[in-house]
Order: C-alpha cells, then sequence, then structure tokens
C-alpha cells in the first residue's frame, strides 16, 4: 500500500459531514446566467456531498434529486439545523438547541389596556 493510498484512507476516516448549505432559487424573471449559476452551486455543493436546501420562489420548477426544497425562510432555517450536525458530536443543531432550552421559561404578559390588566 502506497503512502499516497494510506493517505486517502485516513482522509476517508476523519473527512466530517459537510452539514448543509442554503440557497435561495433566482426570480423566475432573472437572467439566464442567474438560473445557470445557481445550478452551478447545487452542483458544487451536492458533489461535495453537502445537503443543499433550496428555498423556492413560489413558482414551480422542476425538482432536482438530492435537493431539499421548502417554499419559506422559517422552514428553510429548520431544515439547516436539522441538516447540521451538532457541536458536541450526538445528533444534530436543532436536537441540541431545543435540549438546551428544555425547562427554561419566558415571562408571559398581556395586554394592559387604560392602566388595567
Amino acid at each position: 500500500m502506497t503512502i499516497a493510498r494510506r493517505i486517502e484512507i485516513i482522509e476517508t476516516l476523519i473527512k466530517t459531514a459537510p452539514g448543509a448549505v442554503l440557497l435561495r432559487e433566482p426570480p423566475v424573471d432573472a437572467p439566464e446566467a442567474d438560473h445557470a449559476d445557481h445550478a452551478a452551486q447545487v452542483a458544487e455543493a451536492l458533489q461535495q456531498d453537502a445537503v443543499v436546501i433550496v428555498i423556492r420562489n413560489g413558482i414551480y420548477r422542476p425538482r432536482r434529486a438530492g435537493v431539499i426544497y421548502t417554499d419559506d425562510s422559517f422552514n428553510a432555517v429548520l431544515a439547516v439545523l436539522t441538516n447540521t450536525p451538532g457541536q458536541n458530536g450526538k445528533g444534530d443543531r436543532l436536537a441540541e438547541i431545543l435540549a438546551d432550552v428544555q425547562g427554561s421559561t419566558l415571562p408571559t404578559f398581556r395586554e394592559v389596556s387604560y392602566g388595567q390588566i
């Protein structure tokens, strides 16, 4: 076994997951160059074995295999957190955030009208 082959094996063993890449689809009336650039970004992220999440522009367009499509930014951020490895090495980032906030409380407010609750 050569040194180069050993290095390849070691690199594949210690390679960490790249997490998720969040992209926004260009509008339908955007120039063709923008659509080509977006397609190139998706292809590059897929080639790097990243999870690709695309916020759709609201118009039906063909879907690409291996890409997660969302309709809004909130769901896109949730998808990114779900597909990003946790900092402690256990689970995903969203699970860590939810575990951190468990048991904490936020104050509850009611509307005050004319000095009365």
